[in-house]
């Protein structure tokens, strides 16, 4: 699609506004959940840089990422309208891990305006010290150093007003007057649980957590007391945790999560089907078989908490070996003991192809087994050099792996640099998306299916150089 006119160059608004028309509603959702650049760099941002910036419809770009962050902030703001009154407020979801913008995940589905509503009482505040800033900015004379301290002066009040803000929004958010209800109608044991939730949101909003945060709903204090059980109010609070949970970091030992939380059974298993590695607050669990391959299921890691005895168990093991979460298993020492157990191996290179750089040997020289590493992949080059030496020269592996989507970089083995067929796969830009993949090639090859543009970028390139 070609929106320039007359030879001008497209602005960010106009980009902007040409990649909201393309994207498809999945698209736009994930964006509304997920509006930070930082998110969207190597997905939406790269392809804004592929279509826009590196053909040129942007003009001369120095800083390619710079632009395309821009670029996809605008995209926020636009698939956003509830915040068109507060577009400061929408560039500040620009920080990943940030309970800022967790709690605009938590309230886009459940109640925005409740959000909106706290960022209004705070936002004149944030947007004067965001237009001051600019003031700023457009006097520093950038040939100089002589304005240094004025930057400095600048930048800080600006860091300063933003932190502010986002710690005011999140304590309006936070109900409180839920909280007052719930320990007035309590006993001490409720009122004790509530006082570790609270204790919970202060750690989540504080200073050393602010890069690695989570909004902490303050409907979680209905699960506080087990006679609400089957209750409106208990689905609530269920439905808070649960989110919640999904929010937290994969590795959440160091998080002062109260153990109370998990001591529903049909709680504690859904929250293990979230994270496995949860199952470090459920002292009472990890000598359950049941709880365990739940845990291991979803996250392999949650091992270090389970019992040995446990971990002894086949279909524990097996449960493990099936996680696709969190990749790598057989790079850990403690499963790599299994690493020529084929059916356990199975398991793992159906989860993620790359656990086929420590299976054994034997397997390694197995067809059916590297063929099923091949297909589930995420780069081919982890594990290439793997393979056995007689099957990385069977043709049959040698067109798998041109029939999928990465190939690695010195590829083909030289006795296939001249195969039409090979050629054939590495060409297909159905397959591959452009026709690198075909650098490996004779020089014919590539003539037969490179055009005079990709010979002149990529014609010249020798895998096997090395500089």
């Amino acid at each position: 699609m070609d929106t320039q006119k007359d030879n001008e160059f497209m602005t960010v608004e106009e980009v902007a506004n040409d990649v909201v028309a393309q994207l498809k509603d999945q698209a736009i959702d994930r964006i509304r959940h997920h509006p930070s650049s930082g998110d969207m760099h190597f997905g939406l941002g790269m392809w804004i840089r592929n279509e826009y910036i590196y053909p040129g419809k942007m003009g001369s770009v120095i800083l390619a990422d710079s632009v395309s962050s821009e670029v996809t902030t605008a995209v926020a703001k636009k698939v956003l309208p509830e915040y068109a009154d507060f577009p400061y407020a929408v560039s500040l979801f620009s920080s990943l891990g940030e309970a800022y913008i967790s709690a605009h995940r938590y309230f886009i589905d459940r109640n925005i305006s409740r959000m909106t509503e706290a960022i209004s009482r705070h936002y004149d505040a944030l947007a004067a010290a965001e237009v001051g800033f600019e003031a700023v900015r457009k006097t520093i004379d950038w040939s100089s150093d002589d304005d240094d301290d004025d930057w400095d002066v600048a930048w800080n009040k600006l860091h300063n007003a933003r932190k502010l803000f986002k710690k005011q929004t999140l304590e309006d958010l936070f109900d409180y007057d839920l909280i007052r209800r719930i320990i007035e109608q309590s006993n001490d044991a409720t009122k004790s649980r509530i006082q570790g939730l609270l204790d919970l949101k202060d750690y989540s909003i504080s200073d050393e957590n602010e890069i690695s945060s989570f909004y902490v709903p303050a409907e979680i204090s209905y699960l506080a007391d087990p006679a609400l059980k089957g209750s409106s109010q208990w689905a609530v609070g269920k439905d808070a945790l649960l989110w919640l949970l999904d929010e937290i970091d994969f590795y959440p030992e160091e998080i002062p999560l109260p153990s109370w939380l998990f001591s529903d059974d049909e709680i504690a298993l859904e929250a293990l089907r979230i994270n496995g590695n949860l199952i470090c607050f459920m002292e009472d669990r990890k000598q359950d078989i049941e709880a365990a391959k739940i845990a291991l299921g979803s996250a392999w890691s949650s091992y270090e908490y389970i019992s040995k005895d446990v971990l002894r168990d086949r279909e524990a093991l097996k449960a493990a070996f099936s996680c696709e979460q969190c990749g790598d298993l057989l790079s850990e020492d403690f499963f790599r003991k299994y690493k020529d157990d084929e059916e356990l191996v199975k398991l793992a290179l159906t989860a993620s192809g790359e656990n086929l750089s420590w299976a054994s040997k034997r397997i390694r020289d197995n067809y059916d087994m590297v063929c099923l590493a091949i297909d589930n992949v995420d780069y081919m080059d982890n594990i290439y050099e793997k393979i056995s030496p007689r099957l990385r020269s069977d043709k049959r592996i040698v067109a798998r792996i041109a029939n999928s989507p990465t190939i690695p970089f010195s590829f083909p083995p030289a006795e296939y640099r001249d195969d039409d067929e090979i050629g054939a796969l590495l060409a297909d830009t159905k397959i591959h998306g452009d026709r690198f993949a075909l650098v490996g090639m004779s020089q014919r090859i590539k003539e037969k299916y490179m055009t005079e543009e990709e010979l002149e970028r990529w014609g010249d390139i020798n895998p096997d150089d090395k500089e």
